[in-house]
């Protein structure tokens, strides 16, 4: 078993064998179980850009590595801004926090006016 915790603002779903059967199992915002994950593509990126933590269990050793834990500045998000939107927007409000906007554009004025801060 694995401790797995959602450290995203949305709702995200892990693999994960239950009852003998696979299943995705839901995990809300913040919210904290022990599964028996089933590792995907999917799940590796997910705990690589932070939004999925894990705490014990093997998957943490097969795990991609983890990003450094040091909040990134808002210069080096804004150079993420061309990727996937998801980790950009993740990492934007790790910088942003409770303000950080809905769309794109609005996130990388945001940025934009806190590193010239």
């Amino acid at each position: 078993m694995t401790k797995i915790t959602n450290t995203s603002k949305a709702i995200l779903g892990v693999n994960a064998k239950v009852d003998g059967k696979v299943r995705t199992v839901s995990l809300a915002p913040g919210e904290t179980k022990d599964l028996d994950v089933i590792k995907t593509k999917v799940f590796d990126a997910r705990v690589k850009s932070g939004a999925l933590s894990v705490i014990a269990g093997k998957a943490k050793a097969d795990a991609a590595p983890k990003q450094d834990e040091q909040p990134k500045t808002a210069a080096e998000v804004l150079e993420l801004a061309d990727g996937n939107f998801m980790t950009f927007k993740a990492a934007a409000s790790k910088v942003l926090g409770d303000d950080t906007p809905s769309t794109k554009d609005e996130i990388i004025a945001a940025l934009k006016a806190k590193a010239d801060a």
